[in-house]
């Protein structure tokens, strides 16, 4: 499995979880351009950052190293990676490869 669809898989199955935490909230089903933030988001913003640092422990625990999506480098891009799945996946790839790249120097 290549690193964007496992990165999605476990995404989606976050995602999942924290939607069954909330079934009376009608969260709407899992796609790449699920909005995360903004006027077209179903999370509050406590639930959005619940999901974040899920998605954060999982990818920790996958690749057997801290795993930080927010942090100051997030919140300075120009492009919210933030605002759908896709980019929060995106994003993440970024994070692992540039983290994969500084345990070889």
């Amino acid at each position: 499995m290549n690193i964007d669809a496992e990165l999605t898989e476990i995404f989606h199955r976050v995602y999942e979880n924290f939607c069954d935490e909330f079934p009376e909230s009608h969260l709407p089903p899992f796609t790449m351009d699920l909005p995360l933030l903004g006027s077209k988001s179903s999370l509050e913003s406590m639930d959005f950052v619940s999901l974040v640092v899920q998605f954060e422990s999982e990818l920790s625990e996958r690749f057997s190293r801290p795993i930080r999506l927010m942090d100051d480098r997030a919140m300075s891009e120009t492009k919210s990676p933030f605002k759908t799945a896709s980019t929060l996946i995106e994003f993440a790839r970024r994070v692992i490869a540039e983290s994969d790249a500084s345990d070889l120097s």
